[in-house]
């Protein structure tokens, strides 16, 4: 009997163990964004955990909620929240915006979290790059939590919103049973370090960036070929192709870094996805035009138009950068440049297509890639707008809460 009693209790263990696998914890988020003069601090606490932590019931919870409640809120955020250069130099912290969010994930389903913002300021001249974070909110008691500590943003290593690093997590430390500070030193960065890490964004952006690079592809195929009667025709001649590539790649390049460089500096909240959408149709009009002239002899033209809107698209990476207009030019110099680079080398790779245009084949390989094109847009809006029509119905059933 009592060798049963130990069988049902480690099924019963097994089964539980299973549910925790199946059913894993959001952990919490800490986003560290690092400026000249000061340090903010992003929490992204689960609802769940945090109610468990705090003690209070927050399965209702709202901006009201959080508006009559915003004291003992932000109480317990400073009690387990500390900055310290040193152990005789804690940084004054002050909680300067709350929050909620729903979220979903394939790991947790829909879960609710708080998000506070913080700002960190020390008291006596100290070094921003390297402190000391002591942090234990939910850790304290639900101690299978975890929290992953990431930089959201620091120019001078290159690292922006769209690209936060990840450096670390605070746990409950097993041995001591106590959860230790986490040492943060970032002073190997510098301004040229961030500006070529910048540089490199813009490279990455372009080098995954497939839609961007199939628009360069079919708005490229028809750089050497010539109109007749309406139709596409034959081999313009070496210096006709030159000059066409030379300024539709001119024009794109003038109409995405203008639109860079704006939206960078004045941003525009909640529009990506529609932009995303955009792009995929300026795929469609030119992989049609690169199979019957819809806009003969105005590429370059159509070409700026359709730069503008990629333009914008590229600025989504550097969206929430708060920093100052310098360093903010300086980021936008940086990642453009990457933009180019990346551009030039698929423009090389593409030259020996403008000497095979010369051949009679050279039809087949356009239509081709442009139906291929044709496909991959339809693809792209249909997705996008699906994926919109959820932000949308997201947005709305927020706004109900």
């Amino acid at each position: 009997m009592k060798n049963c009693k130990y069988l049902f209790a480690f099924v019963v263990s097994l089964f539980c163990l299973n549910n925790l696998v199946a059913h894993p914890m959001p952990n919490s988020l800490v986003l560290l964004n690092i400026y000249d003069e000061k340090v903010k601090i992003e929490l992204q606490l689960p609802v769940q955990e945090f109610e468990l932590a705090c003690g209070k019931n927050l399965q209702n919870i709202n901006q009201q909620y959080i508006k009559d409640n915003q004291s003992d809120l932000v109480n317990y955020i400073l009690l387990h929240t500390k900055i310290y250069s040193n152990q005789n130099d804690y940084w004054a912290l002050s909680v300067s915006n709350i929050r909620y969010d729903s979220l979903q994930s394939e790991l947790n389903g829909v879960y609710k979290e708080l998000i506070f913002e913080i700002t960190c300021l020390p008291r006596t001249k100290a070094n921003l790059r390297q402190f000391t974070l002591q942090y234990d909110a939910i850790i304290h008691q639900v101690v299978t939590h975890f929290a992953i500590i990431k930089v959201n943003q620091d120019f001078n290593n290159g690292i922006v919103p769209s690209e936060p690093a990840e450096i670390g997590t605070i746990q409950l430390d097993i041995e001591s049973n106590t959860v230790k500070p986490f040492s943060i030193n970032l002073d190997e960065g510098s301004r040229w370090h961030g500006f070529t890490k910048m540089i490199s964004l813009g490279m990455h952006h372009i080098k995954v960036g497939i839609d961007h690079l199939m628009f360069l592809l079919v708005i490229l195929l028809i750089a050497p070929i010539i109109v007749s009667d309406g139709q596409w025709s034959g081999f313009g001649g070496i210096k006709y192709a030159s000059v066409r590539v030379i300024k539709i790649v001119t024009a794109f390049t003038i109409g995405h870094s203008l639109t860079l460089l704006l939206i960078s500096l004045f941003p525009i909240p909640n529009f990506s996805q529609s932009i995303e959408i955009a792009i995929a149709i300026t795929i469609l009009i030119s992989a049609i035009h690169a199979i019957i002239p819809i806009f003969p002899d105005k590429e370059t033209v159509i070409t700026f138009i359709f730069g503008l809107i990629h333009g914008s698209a590229f600025a989504s990476t550097l969206f929430n950068l708060n920093i100052g207009i310098s360093l903010k030019l300086l980021t936008v110099l940086g990642f453009n440049l990457g933009i180019e680079l990346m551009q030039i080398i698929f423009i090389l790779s593409f030259l020996p297509i403008i000497f095979l245009s010369k051949f009679s084949i050279y039809k087949y390989v356009r239509i081709i890639g442009a139906i291929l094109a044709i496909i991959a847009s339809l693809a792209w809006i249909l997705e996008r707008l699906l994926n919109h029509e959820n932000v949308i119905s997201s947005f709305l059933n927020h706004l109900v809460q």
